[in-house]
């Protein structure tokens, strides 16, 4: 039964998919200095963010970011 969803998600190869966004292109976007441990949490949310959007580019994905982090920021 998972493995049909897999197929039917079309997630059979996840493991291959490409980052749209790495940890440089993060700390750039975020105008951090150095990386750690929130690079990671980063890294995790944006993961999850591709997977919900198969067809998301480059630039959806920063814009994404860009906007969850001032949202964050907000309310912090």
């Amino acid at each position: 039964m998972r493995s049909c969803f897999l197929f039917t998600a079309d997630l059979e190869n996840v493991w291959k998919m490409k980052r749209l966004l790495d940890g440089k292109a993060v700390m750039s976007i975020l105008g951090l200095t150095h990386g750690g441990p929130q690079i990671g949490e980063w890294q995790k949310k944006l993961l999850k963010w591709q997977l919900a959007h198969p067809c998301g580019t480059f630039d959806d994905c920063a814009d994404w970011l860009r906007e969850s982090n001032a949202k964050r920021l907000k309310c912090s």
